[in-house]
């Protein structure tokens, strides 16, 4: 689920390559101490760093450098390349000479959920997993070492996750999303975080999030095909279980012009709705969680997606869009409609204010 429409601040450059650590502070002496205990465990777990790419030959090798620099001692890195007809294959030869390194290209274009649903199910052979596309990177080297010794440590935690900068390609700035993740404990109730969500209490970046493979794959991570289909899995793998959380800054989310979250399709955005849908339905199944609560939960998660695309497309000059989707939104959920055409009105209303008290500014 898109959270680069949300309140962020830019930061001078971090040191965020790979191998490096993030100037935030790290983890407490818990998460020190399970970091050492994963250096002297004489078997630790297999985990894959699972590299799904199309068409990223250019930025390829920060994904795949920054994966072996992780200090965790039995890794498999998995790029599974979506049939690109760029220079990928050539990127990853340069790498053949390390072990941990296997290179698979699809036959055809699965897609970009579908490339997850088959790196994961066909390609991917670890204990634990993390999805890194090829165009983001890893900055913590110890992340990968500290979340699996926290799960060997915890068989009841299904994920570990970290924070994640938001990287902007087109003036090579870091941002620091504001507000998230703020006073969690290193091990959390994870129905909780599920509800948390709605409130924008907490986000779980896709590419800090190390969980079981076995876990994921019993859930069916990956199986809608959708723009939010990775917070539909990791919603859903927060249900019921314990989730650990490294407050660090691991991860950095390249944000550019043909990232999935700013398609202005509505199609694809009404199907994106699912991506509430679906762990709503998966928490009542579970029945763990007031139903009062989820409600109230689902109502707050379909504004929001609401939100973000109407003030979108509104931002990007697609009206239109804008108007088939909020009233096909609220054909469905009247609330959430009217909701939404509360907060654009509200927001039209200040920004019109905004530029009078430019304009009589500048008059005088």
């Amino acid at each position: 689920m898109s959270r680069a429409n949300g309140v962020s601040r830019q930061m001078q450059q971090p040191s965020c390559r790979q191998g490096s650590q993030s100037p935030e502070k790290h983890g407490s002496h818990t998460e020190e101490a399970a970091t050492n205990d994963a250096h002297e465990t004489s078997n630790p777990p297999l985990v894959t760093v699972m590299i799904p790419t199309f068409n990223q030959a250019r930025v390829l090798p920060r994904a795949i450098e920054s994966a072996l620099a992780q200090d965790h001692n039995n890794l498999e890195v998995v790029i599974s390349d979506d049939a690109s007809p760029d220079e990928t294959a050539k990127v990853v030869a340069t790498y053949a000479s390390d072990t941990r390194v296997r290179y698979h290209r699809n036959e055809h274009n699965l897609g970009r959920v579908g490339n997850y649903r088959h790196t994961l199910s066909r390609l991917a052979k670890g204990d634990y997993a993390l999805n890194l596309d090829g165009d983001d990177w890893l900055c913590d080297s110890t992340f990968i070492s500290q979340a699996t010794s926290l799960m060997d440590h915890r068989p009841d935690v299904s994920l570990v996750f970290g924070n994640a900068w938001y990287y902007q390609e087109k003036n090579n700035s870091f941002h620091k999303p504001e507000g998230y993740n703020l006073n969690l404990l290193p091990i959390n109730d994870g129905n909780e975080l599920f509800l948390k969500y709605a409130t924008e209490e907490v986000w779980i970046p896709h590419l800090a999030a190390v969980y079981r493979r076995q876990l994921a794959l019993d859930l069916g991570f990956y199986s809608l095909d959708i723009i939010g289909s990775d917070s539909d899995a990791i919603l859903r793998a927060l249900l019921g279980q314990k989730v650990g959380f490294i407050d660090n800054y691991v991860a950095a989310w390249r944000l550019h012009e043909v990232n999935a979250t700013k398609s202005l399709s509505v199609s694809q955005r009404l199907d994106n709705l699912l991506s509430v849908e679906s762990p709503y339905l998966a928490a009542r199944k579970k029945g763990q969680i007031d139903k009062r609560k989820l409600d109230r939960w689902r109502k707050r998660m379909l504004t929001r997606l609401t939100n973000e695309f109407v003030r979108m497309a509104i931002f990007n000059g697609s009206y239109l869009a804008a108007i088939h989707f909020l009233m096909t939104v609220s054909l469905k959920s009247p609330a959430v409609g009217a909701t939404v055409v509360s907060d654009t009105a509200n927001r039209a209303v200040d920004l019109f204010q905004q530029r009078l008290r430019r304009k009589t500014r500048g008059s005088k």
